[in-house]
Formats: structure tokens, sequence, C-alpha cells
């Protein structure tokens, strides 16, 4: 018995967005527990505090599990450091459950000085193309908005 696979590319996108404070305060509210839960996951959701685990160092885990407000469903994250050089890049790893080409999708974030504060850079290469997936852009752009309002109330 045959199976057909359909192939499906995987794509790239990249989002560039200033903040209004400095390199260590953005890069620090990647790595620090109770930063990421204020602000990771698009609006209408939340990543409970008691779902985060981080461990930023090459190797080092980053498990995050964001809750539908709607549903109450949740979305659990579990992504690899590559890299780690603070204040200015961190690049993870992740292995998305179901994913059929075994590829991981890499998110590079880069850190650089703009303007009195701070540009950052989020590229991710090899994200899952499955149409389940389409609104990942979105969703990090979401999640962004939501890390420019916890930096603008510090």
């Amino acid at each position: 018995m045959s199976h057909f696979v359909p192939k499906v590319a995987p794509r790239e996108f990249t989002i560039v967005r200033p903040f209004a404070a400095s390199r260590d305060t953005v890069f620090d509210a990647w790595v620090d527990p109770v930063s990421l839960s204020a602000w990771f996951g698009p609006r209408g959701s939340r990543a409970p505090l008691e779902t985060i685990t981080n461990d930023p160092r090459p190797g080092g885990r980053w498990n995050v599990t964001t809750v539908d407000d709607a549903t109450g469903l949740p979305y659990p994250r579990s992504l690899t450091y590559s890299a780690v050089d603070p204040p200015e890049r961190i690049i993870l790893m992740e292995r998305e459950p179901g994913r059929l080409d075994g590829r991981e999708t890499v998110m590079t974030v880069t850190f650089a000085e703009a303007d009195g504060g701070t540009e950052m850079t989020f590229h991710c290469a090899d994200a899952d193309s499955r149409p389940e997936h389409v609104g990942v852009e979105q969703g990090w752009a979401s999640s962004f908005d939501k890390l420019a309002e916890l930096l603008a109330a510090h």
C-alpha cells in the first residue's frame, strides 16, 4: 500500500520591530519567565507562568504553553536554544509535532541599538507550512505588540 505525502515547502518570514527600551531590557524579556508570561502568545491568549521553564544557554530548553482565552485550549511549545549571546542574539530551534518533513523551525532574534532604543529582528526559517500554521506570522506580530506594551509600562 502506498501513501502519498504532499510536499509542502517550508517558508521564511522576518519581523523587524523597534522598541523604546535598551537592548538588555528587550533581551531579558525573552529569557525571564515572568516577562515571557506577560507578553508571549498572540492577543486572546495567555502564557501562565507555571507553564514556563527557561534555560537560556546552548542546548537549554525554552518551554511555554499558551492558553486560548476563548476556548481554554492549551498550545504547548518546546524549543531548544542553539545560541545565546546577551544582549545581541538568540537562536531557537523547534521540531513541531506532526510535521512530516522532519525539519526544525529555526528562529533567530537579534537586538541592535537604534534611535535610543532597540531594533529587534525576528527571522523564522523553515517555518511549518501546514494549513493550520498559516497565521503564525500574525501570531508573532501580535505577541510583539504585547511585548511593546510591557516594555512601555516599565
